[in-house]
């Protein structure tokens, strides 16, 4: 299943909206941005840092959007 989400980069305060498949890993995900759209997590520790807007918390980018619980319309913020 699709999910349509916001990734928001705080460095350069650009957010950018995206659909991934709720079973790709979050890294992976953050790795094609990297290469294709958002240059600015080339920084070392962005893909490490990345939190949910809507609870508050790290996310461990090593899970898949299902199992960290991200849905339809969440913000993700590096």
């Amino acid at each position: 299943m699709k999910i349509a989400l916001t990734i928001t980069v705080l460095k350069t305060n650009h957010s950018y909206d995206i659909q991934v498949n709720h079973e790709q890993k979050i890294k992976d995900t953050l790795e094609i941005l990297k290469e294709n759209l958002i240059p600015e997590l080339a920084d070392s520790g962005a893909i490490l840092n990345v939190r949910s807007l809507r609870t508050k918390r790290r996310i461990n980018t090593e899970l898949t959007y299902r199992q960290i619980g991200i849905y339809e319309g969440d913000n993700l913020v590096i």
